[in-house]
């Protein structure tokens, strides 16, 4: 930069010499050919004169024959001039020009620049290798933690039917199952913690509708981890079917640190050792978490005071300030804190939060009709025992219902292939299939089973695999949850034969009188908008509908309700009118009938 600058205060000062020499005389002829000598030399570009006192008057402009003359001086193309010059007459003229690079020192130059873009391409590449390294450790973590929560779900179902085990023993297996969940809750935690850093940094609260089970869940499993060094205190987390599907709408990171402090106090009441109870179950409207713990409790005076503002209780040094934020913040949401306690005994946490309705993708219950089919499609053998441990307890033989198990992709196709059509069926698919290309969500898609298919998954919490299953409109089970989801046989349909909708009360009658004579079961409507109430009682497969086109006034026409059915799969479609034939041609589907009942003689 120096060597640049030199030269061209050099170049300055010999302009202005022959400024003041020639243009006394008003000559720019000798000022313009040592410039323009400067430029095509090499030593300048760029360059520009004007006279712009008295009157502005452009004398030189040769930037066309430079480049570069517009760029930043760090990169060290040349030093920019813009000077103004003074001639004894006292008219005042600007130059501007820049100087080149001697070609030593653009030659060092390059290779400083070329050094530095290595030096940058290097360490791209090195963080781009440690990025990926991270990125693949980080799904292997993944994977490993949601691969034992399998079979972790079905030694969960098998400790609570396993009453023949001594106590004892029942104990040691239930406080290895859950030291195994808290080491993959942890590692999931953690993954957790790293998407949602930049809300913690920005401190942004933001109230979302969240699953509580999970939740808490991984909360206890942190909390067990803490205190897994306290000899003899046991956390626990009971979940049953009345705790399953509760959504409430709260600020997630506050509600785990409101939870996780009140554990924390619960563990302090334990000054020996004892257990501590975390429930969630549903009362009415409202959610119940409770946090029982058997320590020394609370006295009576106390206990009606805490969770206002400086009231405290076996801390020294607390100010109360925890309990009351914790309350004020539950009530925010529309929720509560409250305290049952007996001296001796122990002391009951209770937390009230709101419902809030469940989101589009998840399923709050599994429904099946006697003699219809469900299909279990997973890679894990402990998942098909879970499933068939809840299908016998919900008597799936006595209802005639039949299930069939498959463990990857390309047996659930040969097994679609065959069986397609024959019998109502329902799927409960695996996103994850060990040594395959193919997922759950792609099977679903592929086979076209989005209406009857759940995709059960560890994976649920993930963004992408929860928009996907919106965009696709398919159902979602967490995986780890599929012991407690409710299970409902329906009693068995019967379905009518036909289906007649006509708005002439008259018609309606004759049809009804000869549907009874011949002990034919048929369902009379006289609007469309009747039929989704009777849904449940008409088969797409087997019942014939007939329509009448003129249905009264405002009414749809009745060949355009059969369009809405047949798009929702009814195979047995009539326009029963006195029209022509011709008139329905666009509509190739739909059959031609009169007024006629169809099965009178």
């Amino acid at each position: 930069m120096l060597i640049q600058n030199s030269f061209g205060h050099k170049v300055i000062e010999t302009t202005r010499n022959q400024l003041r020499q020639e243009l006394d005389f008003s000559n720019f002829h000798f000022l313009s050919r040592s410039i323009t000598d400067y430029t095509s030399s090499g030593a300048i570009r760029c360059s520009v004169l004007n006279k712009i006192s008295p009157e502005f008057t452009p004398i030189l402009d040769l930037q066309y024959m430079g480049r570069f003359c517009n760029l930043p001086s760090f990169l060290l193309f040349g030093s920019s001039f813009d000077i103004k010059l003074q001639a004894l007459n006292g008219d005042v003229y600007q130059f501007q020009f820049v100087t080149n690079n001697p070609f030593f020192f653009n030659l060092a130059l390059w290779g400083f620049r070329i050094l530095g873009l290595l030096a940058i391409v290097g360490f791209s590449l090195a963080i781009k290798t440690r990025l990926d390294s991270a990125r693949k450790i980080n799904e292997i973590v993944m994977q490993v933690s949601h691969d034992i929560r399998s079979p972790l779900a079905a030694l969960d179902m098998a400790i609570k039917e396993a009453s023949d085990l001594p106590e004892d023993l029942r104990l040691i297996i239930r406080s290895s199952v859950s030291r195994i969940r808290d080491i993959a809750n942890n590692l999931l935690s953690k993954n957790r913690a790293k998407k949602t850093a930049k809300a913690e940094f920005s401190g942004e609260k933001v109230i979302e509708t969240i699953l509580l089970s999970s939740a808490i869940e991984s909360l206890v499993s942190e909390k067990r981890m803490q205190f897994r060094s306290k000899l003899g205190v046991q956390i626990d987390f009971d979940i049953t079917t009345q705790g399953y599907g509760l959504f409430s709408k709260v600020e997630l990171r506050e509600f785990k640190r409101i939870l996780s402090n009140l554990i924390n106090n619960s563990v302090e009441a334990l000054k020996e050792g004892g257990n501590i109870r975390v429930a969630l179950t549903a009362v009415g409207d409202k959610i119940v978490i409770e946090v029982n713990d058997n320590g020394k409790g609370i006295p009576p005076e106390i206990l009606v005071k805490l969770g206002q503002k400086g009231e405290t209780f076996g801390k020294a040094e607390g100010n109360g300030l925890g309990l009351y934020h914790a309350r004020t913040t539950l009530e925010s949401w529309g929720g509560g804190l409250k305290f049952e306690s007996t001296v001796g005994v122990g002391t009951t946490i209770i937390i009230t939060l709101l419902k809030a309705e469940a989101p589009s993708w998840f399923v709050k219950e599994l429904k099946f009709k006697s003699e219809s089919r469900i299909v279990v499609i997973d890679d894990d053998s402990s998942i098909h025992q879970i499933w068939d441990g809840r299908f016998q307890s919900a008597k799936f033989n006595e209802h005639q219902i039949e299930v069939v198990h498959l463990s990857n992709p390309a047996l659930a196709k040969e097994w679609f292939a065959e069986n397609k059509g024959k019998k109502e069926t329902q799927y409960l698919v695996d996103y994850e299939f060990l040594g395959s290309d193919s997922n759950g969500l792609k099977l679903i898609k592929e086979l076209g089973i989005e209406k009857n298919a759940n995709l059960v998954t560890s994976r649920y919490e993930e963004d992408p695999i929860l928009k996907k299953c919106l965009e696709d409109k398919i159902s979602l089970i967490p995986k780890n949850l599929s012991a407690f989801i409710p299970i409902q046989v329906l009693a068995p349909v019967e379905y009518v034969e036909y289906v007649y909708i006509e708005d002439d009360m008259l018609l309606r009658m004759g049809w009804e009188r000869v549907a009874k004579k011949k002990k034919i079961k048929l369902l009379t409507l006289e609007s469309p908008r009747k039929f989704e109430a009777h849904a449940e009682k008409i088969n797409p497969e087997t019942t014939k509908i007939y329509i009448d086109s003129s249905l009264g006034e405002n009414e749809m026409k009745g060949e355009d309700f059969a369009s809405l059915l047949h798009e929702k799969g009814y195979k047995h479609l009539y326009i029963a009118t006195g029209y022509e034939k011709e008139r329905f041609a666009h509509l190739p589907w739909l059959k031609h009938s009169g007024k006629d009942c169809p099965f009178e003689d």
